[in-house]
């Protein structure tokens, strides 16, 4: 073999050896690109399992050449439904609790329409206290001297004597007693009379105290002292002693307002103010039995009560 066939030779062998290296190494390549591949999507599988489009896929896709194309999602009946439905309720909701027209939905039905128009009460033409009915008035006897008008009280009930000079003044003194004294009250027995004005009243007690006064008709004429002062506050309580006529006439009125002035005491010291009490004597001029005998003469040693200044305005 000549030199040139020995280089000949050597250069096919190396060349040879050459294309055999890069095969092999070209080989070697593809499987440490494959060993990568796989690793890299294994890790990708573990970590994005069961989700569409993430990395695992597009390494998937990467790795084989293929293209996968992008679903859009579809939605279901359900869906749509609830994406509907579920505004469309929760503004029905609100649209009940905020009615404006203020209408309570717990008493209504759902979806009710409310078409009956609100009872309206009709008015009862009354704006205050019903007025007292008051009989006609009989005329005076204007041969007599005018009475003025009075009042008696007895057992908590009064009942109105004397003259008015028309029906409203005497409606207008019942309309004036009845909240102190309750309703149905007052009685009235009053004669209608030109010559009196009527402007002011004067309650008279029925029964007297004795003198000397005993526990039970102090208590009782506190009671109703307490009650007609507080009622009608423009009145002041007068108490009038009256004696027998044993002894004269001056020590007979002196005694009587003495007497009127020991229940004024007894009645001060119970609470009653003593600037809305005063006393009087009248001695033996008003006996109201004959004092001849001893139940005569105790039955006028006595003080009499009324309350002054009553006014129907």
């Amino acid at each position: 073999m000549g030199a040139g066939d020995r280089m000949r030779s050597g250069w096919r062998r190396t060349s040879s050896a050459t294309v055999i290296a890069s095969d092999a190494a070209r080989r070697t390549w593809w499987v440490m690109a494959d060993i990568s591949v796989t690793s890299h999507r294994g890790a990708c599988t573990s970590v994005f399992a069961g989700r569409p489009g993430g990395h695992a896929d597009r390494s998937r896709s990467q790795a084989v050449g293929a293209h996968t194309p992008r679903r859009r999602p579809r939605w279901t009946a359900e869906q749509i439904a609830r994406l509907v439905l579920v505004p469309l309720a929760v503004s029905f909701v609100l649209l009940l609790l905020f009615r404006p027209d203020g209408d309570d939905p717990d008493t209504r039905g759902v979806g009710a329409s409310d078409t009956t128009a609100p009872e309206v009460s009709e008015p009862s033409g009354q704006t205050g206290p019903s007025e007292p009915e008051v009989p006609d008035l009989p005329p005076a006897d204007l041969g007599a001297p005018p009475a003025a008008l009075r009042a008696i009280l007895g057992d908590g009930r009064l009942v109105l004597a004397g003259s008015a000079p028309d029906q409203g003044v005497v409606a207008a003194f019942v309309r004036r007693l009845e909240p102190v004294f309750g309703p149905g009250s007052v009685t009235v027995q009053v004669a209608q009379d030109d010559r009196v004005t009527g402007e002011t009243l004067e309650i008279d007690l029925a029964r007297s105290l004795p003198s000397p006064p005993d526990d039970a008709s102090v208590e009782s004429l506190l009671q109703t002292s307490t009650t007609v002062l507080e009622g009608l506050p423009e009145v002041t309580l007068v108490l009038t002693g009256h004696t027998d006529d044993v002894g004269t006439a001056d020590t007979n009125l002196a005694l009587s307002v003495a007497q009127a002035q020991v229940v004024a005491n007894l009645l001060a010291d119970r609470g009653v103010p003593r600037d809305r009490i005063e006393v009087a004597g009248a001695g033996e001029t008003q006996p109201v039995a004959p004092n001849d005998t001893p139940e005569g003469r105790q039955a006028n040693q006595r003080v009499d009560s009324s309350f002054v200044g009553v006014r129907h305005g």
